[in-house]
């Protein structure tokens, strides 16, 4: 008999999944037993840098849906933002050794011209490429692939550099901004420098 009551005592306190055709009491009932709140975003999930505002809102919904409960949600979500940040620091760490190897690549095949050679592929870089196509570059760690230096580099060797427009002739400078105003009416991006 002690034993019976002993089981029924247990049974009186444990947590018992609702079926399907409970009702939204029963399944509200068993929510706050288990911790799941009412709404995703009672989670109160946290941010960093790698999380917008619509990320927490999709995770709260897929934890809610999911019927994991507020320190379930928290402990997968802390851990997908720890992934989020390694994964940064990887990408940040390649970019990095990527750029070390693509310099000492350029400066054993340019030698003493290198610095030169960078500078040329900065500028044509600058006279071409939008701001959008410079962060881009920045972001994905491209701006430092050899191969695109040298392209970038030959471009401003091929269009003669800041001698492309105006014959490159000093003292001049007012002619030389009337010459590529006529030249290129169209493009005044052309007179940036």
């Amino acid at each position: 008999m002690k034993s019976a009551l002993g089981w029924k005592a247990q049974l009186d306190k444990s947590i018992v999944k609702p079926d399907k055709d409970a009702t939204p009491e029963q399944v509200s009932a068993y929510h706050t037993a288990m911790g799941i709140p009412a709404k995703a975003e009672d989670y109160g999930l946290t941010k960093n840098e790698f999380a917008s505002d619509e990320f927490i809102k999709a995770q709260s919904e897929l934890y809610l849906t999911q019927g994991l409960s507020k320190d379930q949600a928290k402990a997968v979500h802390e851990h997908s933002l720890k992934n989020m940040q390694d994964g940064a620091s990887a990408i940040k760490a390649a970019n990095l050794k990527a750029r070390t190897d693509t310099e000492t690549a350029l400066r054993k095949e340019y030698g003493d011209k290198y610095d030169t050679t960078l500078n040329d592929a900065r500028n044509a870089l600058r006279r071409f490429a939008s701001p959008e196509d410079m962060e881009y570059l920045n972001q994905t760690g491209l701006g430092n692939d050899a191969g695109l230096i040298k392209m970038f580099a030959n471009i401003h060797s091929r269009i003669g550099g800041d001698s492309l427009l105006g014959g490159g002739r000093a003292g001049n400078a007012g002619s030389e901004t009337n010459e590529i105003k006529n030249r290129f009416p169209n493009s005044p991006q052309m007179l940036e420098k």
